[in-house]
C-alpha cells in the first residue's frame, strides 16, 4: 500500500468533468500535482461503477481510488480491487419499498454492488420524464418490481421526483434510520433524486473510511463539489470548495472556486497545495 500524506476528494459530474467540455488538461495537471505532493486522489461520485467506467473509458484518469454510488462502494483504481461496499438487507428493502409505494413515488431498487447498474423499477406517475429517461438509459438492466425475487438485497433506492415536487415528510420520518441524500438530477438538471442507502452511507463517510484504511489524518484533506449530495464530503474534509456552477446556498457556506467549465478544480487544488507546502 502506498504511503500518502493526505487526501483530496473530488466530485466528478459538474465539478471535475463536464459532458460539454470533458476533462480538461488544467484539471489533469492539477491531479498530477497532487500525486507529486504525495496526496491520495479520490474521485467521489454518485455514479455507479459501470456508469463511471463507461463515461471515463477514454479519459485515462490519473486517480488512486474511486468512491462511487455516493459512498456505497470504494475501488482501488489502479488494481481494480473492490475494497469496501454496503448493502441493504432484504427486510430493509421491503420496508423502504412499502414506504415509497404508500407515498406514490416512482423509484428504482438498485442491485447489490458491483451489479448496481441494474435495478427493479416501480412507476406510479405517468408524466415523470426524468424517471422515464433513466429507465431508457439503463433499459438492458431494468426489470419491473413485480419480477423482484423475495429476500432481495440491494445497494440503494433512487426515487425520482419531478421538478417542484418536495420530498414527502412521511418518507423522511419513516426512514429516519437510513441515509437519505438529495441530489439534483444529472439528466435533466431540475428533477430531484432521493437516494436511500444503509445508515451512515454518504460521501463524507466514504472519505473517512478510506482515510482510516490508508492511516491518514483528516487535517490534511480537501474536497470540491457542486451539489447537495456533496454536503457530507464538504463538511468532513479540513478544507472544502464549491464550484461556481453550484447552488447559491452552498456557495454561501463554502469557499467558491471557478466553474467546472473554467477549471475550478485546478484552481482550488493549486490554492490548497500552495497553502500547505
Amino acid at each position: 500500500m502506498k504511503d500518502y500524506k493526505g487526501l483530496a476528494g473530488l466530485d466528478f459530474d459538474g465539478t471535475l468533468y463536464s459532458p460539454r467540455s470533458g476533462f480538461s488538461e488544467k484539471n489533469r495537471k492539477a491531479l498530477h500535482s497532487l500525486k507529486e505532493c504525495g496526496i491520495c486522489r479520490a474521485i467521489v461520485t454518485g455514479r455507479n461503477l459501470a456508469s463511471f467506467k463507461k463515461v471515463t473509458s477514454s479519459l485515462a484518469l490519473p486517480i488512486d481510488y474511486l468512491i462511487f454510488s455516493t459512498g456505497a462502494g470504494i475501488l482501488n483504481w489502479e488494481t481494480g480491487e473492490l475494497i469496501h461496499s454496503n448493502t441493504l438487507p432484504a427486510p430493509d428493502v421491503n420496508k423502504i419499498r412499502k414506504v415509497l409505494i404508500d407515498e406514490q413515488l416512482d423509484f428504482m431498487i438498485q442491485k447489490e454492488i458491483p451489479e448496481n447498474h441494474e435495478f427493479y423499477y416501480y412507476r406510479h406517475n405517468k408524466n415523470n420524464s426524468d424517471f422515464e429517461a433513466r429507465l431508457t438509459l439503463y433499459n438492458d438492466g431494468a426489470l419491473p418490481l413485480r419480477e423482484m425475487p423475495p429476500k432481495t438485497r440491494a445497494s440503494q433506492f433512487v426515487a425520482i421526483l419531478p421538478p417542484g415536487k418536495p420530498i414527502p415528510e412521511q418518507v423522511q420520518k419513516k426512514l429516519v434510520n437510513y441515509s437519505l441524500i438529495r441530489a439534483t438530477s444529472p439528466m435533466d438538471h431540475t428533477s430531484i433524486w432521493l437516494e436511500i442507502f444503509p445508515e451512515n452511507v454518504n460521501k463524507g463517510n466514504g472519505i473517512n473510511w478510506l482515510q482510516n484504511y490508508l492511516n491518514l489524518e483528516n487535517k490534511l484533506s480537501m474536497s470540491i463539489g457542486n451539489d447537495y449530495n456533496d454536503l457530507a464530503m464538504l463538511h468532513h474534509t479540513n478544507q472544502a470548495w464549491i464550484v461556481e456552477n453550484g447552488p447559491e446556498e452552498l456557495k454561501k457556506v463554502f469557499k467558491t472556486t471557478a466553474s467546472c467549465e473554467d477549471g475550478g478544480v485546478s484552481t482550488a487544488i493549486n490554492d490548497w497545495l500552495s497553502s500547505i507546502f
